[in-house]
């Protein structure tokens, strides 16, 4: 049982987690359908804030690191992230 429940959760995470490059790449599949989406970011609060326009906001840092310039400013990335509507 407890195998089925970790498959299913397991695969609903996976179905909801995108990777993009940029923010115009995924903002409005981001506002009509949810999800997160895994970008770089090069730490700059102007980019943070940038997402206030579509409603998300970022979520956490991961360790990965994919992606080589920033979602917004093609500023190198200092690492991914994880962006997703704020509700």
């Amino acid at each position: 049982m407890q195998n089925q429940l970790l498959e299913r959760a397991t695969a609903k995470r996976d179905s909801l987690w995108h990777k993009k490059a940029t923010l115009t790449d995924f903002a409005e599949q981001l506002k009509e359908h949810g999800g997160f989406y895994q970008t770089g970011w090069c730490r700059d609060k102007a980019c943070e804030n940038a997402l206030k326009e579509y409603s998300a906001t970022i979520r956490c840092l991961i360790p990965q690191k994919e992606f080589k310039v920033c979602f917004r400013c093609d500023k190198p990335s200092e690492g991914d992230i994880l962006i997703a509507k704020a509700y």
